[in-house]
């Protein structure tokens, strides 16, 4: 017994610097790997939350549509389909050393024309109706 003993420590000696130091850092890695795995997903198997039926978002006073009920073409025909894409003017925002008040300017111009256009429209629907 005494002489295996000493044959494995004489080749761990032998082999130096892989046995000492390698073999201890791939066990570690492989080890750390698999306890990761199993911490992981026990974060997915042990959840606290639940789903709530249409009737418990009604209690809380939320409306909870079906998932046919919205997708991409409808929000398109209700919304976007609506907005002016084709006339729009790139406004580049403030940079944080710009404090010359430029970009207020230009807003305040941009609001105040938007403001004369929406008159000018009303004016038109009512004398034209």
């Amino acid at each position: 017994m005494m002489q295996i003993l000493l044959r494995i420590k004489q080749a761990y000696s032998q082999q130096g610097r892989f046995i000492r130091f390698g073999t201890p850092f791939g066990l570690f890695m492989i080890g750390g790997l698999l306890g990761l795995k199993e911490f992981t997903s026990l974060r997915y198997e042990v959840s606290s939350t639940k789903k709530l039926t249409k009737e418990e978002w009604a209690k809380y006073g939320l409306k909870k549509k079906d998932e046919g009920e919205t997708n991409i073409d409808i929000i398109y025909e209700t919304d976007i389909k609506k907005m002016d894409t084709d006339s729009w003017e790139n406004v580049r925002g403030p940079r944080p050393w710009e404090n010359d008040g430029t970009f207020m300017e230009k807003m305040k111009e941009k609001a105040r024309k938007d403001r004369e256009l929406q008159k000018a429209r009303r004016q038109q629907l009512q004398s034209g109706a």
